[in-house]
């Protein structure tokens, strides 16, 4: 007569000490969401984003540029007014990725599905997160309002000469210098970045060797990589490739001041079995909400027409 084991090892029990049996398990997934996140998303570091515990939206104070005037002696200085403004970012609706399995299903199943479920939510996440955000920038490069004195205009789209095959390397390099030449001579600073769909980036390697852009040359430091298929900077600007760029946009370049990110709750996964239903509900979820910023900060470069 067999008796039951007293002490089982189980594999998804927090130290011998969680009344728990599946608390790891939960956890491993999890972690499979947030790296596939980070991992597919691009957009996210490239802008501004704020966190907030509570409320619905968050303030981003615009402030104008201040002037110089020449002093006579013994005349009194006269201060110069400064416009402020604001931009108020909206958090949107709660985005979910989700997933059933099946207890039946997976205990006939001979590979283990939740890690793939598991990065396919995260990827649909990612991509949402980008979509919206690559929007927003896009939004910024065609916003004309005046937000605050002397800095909110906007930089007018940059054509890449030629289009399809006639589009070679040297001529998007000379689009997107000439969105860096657009941000410069509106005093923008910071960090730029390129961001250029697959088409567009893809056209940086094609050309003939004379033709070909200086930053496909190894003679120009981090210069691309034929290669590898991959181009590091262009005009100092770190230049990425994305399916999730709006329509009509072959690229964006960009500070993160041109577009915010409002987080009220951040990427989180939630697993429960449930008993009726005799499977597992796998769901991630975050709530955000995107606008553009500084309209002065973006440039869009666009087909030649």
């Amino acid at each position: 007569m067999s008796s039951n084991y007293s002490a089982p090892s189980r594999l998804g029990e927090n130290a011998g000490t969680s009344t728990n049996a599946k608390e790891l398990f939960l956890k491993v997934f999890a972690g499979e969401v947030l790296t596939a996140f980070n991992t597919n998303n691009i957009a996210m570091p490239l802008h501004r984003v704020r966190s907030i515990s509570s409320g619905s939206s968050a303030q981003f104070p615009m402030t104008g540029l201040s002037t110089t005037a020449t002093l006579a002696a013994g005349n009194e200085v006269v201060p110069s007014a400064i416009a402020h403004s604001e931009k108020v970012v909206n958090i949107n609706d709660l985005l979910v990725s989700s997933a059933f399995i099946a207890k039946i299903d997976e205990a006939m199943n001979h590979y283990d599905v939740r890690s793939i479920y598991s990065t396919e939510i995260g990827t649909a996440l990612a991509k949402a997160a980008d979509v919206a955000i690559f929007a927003a920038v896009e939004a910024a490069t065609d916003d004309t309002a005046e937000y605050a004195q002397g800095a909110s205009q906007n930089n007018a789209d940059i054509e890449i000469a030629g289009t399809g095959a006639a589009s070679t390397g040297s001529n998007v390099a000379d689009a997107i210098f000439g969105a860096l030449e657009a941000l410069d001579t509106k005093n923008v600073t910071g960090e730029k970045s390129i961001v250029l769909d697959t088409d567009t980036y893809y056209r940086l390697f094609t050309g003939t060797v004379a033709n070909l852009a200086g930053v496909m040359s190894s003679d120009f430091g981090t210069g691309g990589n034929l290669n590898a298929g991959k181009v590091p900077q262009i005009g100092g600007a770190n230049v990425f490739m994305s399916n999730n760029l709006p329509s009509g946009a072959k690229g964006l370049v960009f500070t993160k001041d041109a577009a915010a990110t409002v987080k009220l709750l951040d990427l989180a996964v939630e697993s429960e079995y449930q008993v009726s239903r005799q499977g597992t509900l796998m769901v991630a979820r975050y709530a955000m909400g995107h606008s553009s910023l500084r309209p002065e900060c973006a440039v869009k470069l666009v087909n030649a027409s």
